[in-house]
């Protein structure tokens, strides 16, 4: 725009003289432009230095019959054109640049929690339906994954009243589950307070061990002097069900299932302990 606006004035200012000093202005706007868009930053320093001495020399110390006002302008208008498109078209390049890497952030947001530095649902989703590809197809091996869905409770109400503290909270949760669970296992958190485990060919009572360790360790973790709370979801899937969670959305469902009747069976031991 600035450019544009440069030129329009230099061309119309020009043609208040002579017919062939507004021609002079159009090819000195042109070359800046041309040169200013196509020739390196550096170059364009070494060529605005040697043409503008040697314009110099020509319009100023040789007999030239024109004015000195158009004499000036038509010094500096190829270095000052050929300035202002170099500067447009690095703020252009420069803009280029930002919408490149506003999408990298979007698909690094996408890919990866900044709080829990966890990957996210999308991966969670891509790892689980190929693992379910795998364990559907291959009917001569014999495969099984648990997933494991671990939610903290009340912790939206939580979260309204002390925002710091309850990514604090989130934090606390994905340091114990890096540090507690096997390097062979996959973390990720999906949001909303939920965080799954997903674990290929354990054992169920080493999969029931390493829960149980876990849960230990989670309920040491104090919310404002109390211990939170937690709802647990977890399913095996092998050759016998694997028709039945093909997709995450169905083994998701599942699990939220699962964590709804864990809080509820926490709920009557803690009334029977009470008892």
């Amino acid at each position: 725009m600035m450019v544009i606006i440069a030129s329009l004035a230099l061309i119309i200012w020009s043609s208040l003289y002579q017919t062939n000093m507004m021609i002079a202005m159009a090819v000195m706007i042109g070359l800046g432009v041309l040169v200013g868009m196509m020739i390196p930053s550096i170059l364009i320093s070494w060529l605005i230095i040697a043409l503008t001495t040697l314009g110099s020399a020509i319009l100023l110390l040789g007999y030239v019959v024109i004015a000195a006002p158009i004499k000036l302008a038509l010094l500096f208008t190829f270095p000052v054109i050929a300035s202002l498109t170099l500067v447009a078209r690095e703020m252009i390049t420069g803009w280029g640049w930002l919408d490149k890497n506003r999408s990298e952030i979007q698909s690094y947001a996408a890919h990866y929690d900044p709080v829990t530095k966890l990957l996210t649902r999308y991966n969670a989703v891509k790892l689980y339906e190929k693992c379910m590809l795998y364990i559907h197809d291959r009917d001569d091996v014999n495969l099984w994954t648990n997933v494991s869905a671990v939610h903290w409770t009340h912790s939206t109400q939580f979260q309204q009243f002390h925002e710091q503290e309850y990514n604090q909270m989130l934090q606390e949760i994905a340091r114990v589950l890096k540090i507690d669970r096997l390097p062979s296992e996959s973390l990720y958190y999906l949001g909303n307070a939920t965080f799954m485990i997903i674990s290929h060919e354990l054992s169920d009572r080493v999969l029931e061990q390493l829960n149980d360790h876990t849960k230990r360790l989670l309920n040491k973790i104090e919310v404002n002097g109390a211990a939170a709370q937690y709802k647990w979801g977890t399913q095996k899937i092998d050759r016998q069900n694997v028709a039945h969670f093909m997709t995450f959305e169905k083994v998701d469902r599942h699990l939220q299932r699962e964590m709804e009747t864990d809080i509820v069976t926490e709920y009557l031991k803690g009334n029977v302990i009470d008892g």
